[in-house]
């Protein structure tokens, strides 16, 4: 596998990741809401911190890539990896 089709084959599936993730929480808020007798500001603050996670999930990727995946697990790589 070649270098264009290792990137195509990791930005597909993330991509699609966050259309699903959408798509389920445009499905789950309802029942959220019947099941937990939800008002319309808690269903805003459970869509809020779904993006919030995913967002955070698509950072630390970024500093990853900034990085390198050792050093963003491992708390010694975080000196190293922002002066």
């Amino acid at each position: 596998m070649n270098g264009n089709s290792r990137v195509l084959a990791t930005t597909i599936p993330g991509s699609s990741k966050a259309f699903i993730d959408s798509s389920v929480m445009n499905l789950a808020l309802p029942a959220i809401q019947a099941g937990f007798r939800a008002s319309v500001p808690a269903l805003r603050w459970v869509a809020s911190g779904d993006l919030l996670s995913l967002g955070a999930l698509v950072l630390l990727g970024v500093v990853g890539d900034r990085c390198g995946r050792v050093r963003v697990f491992s708390w010694r790589g975080w000196r190293v990896c922002w002066p």
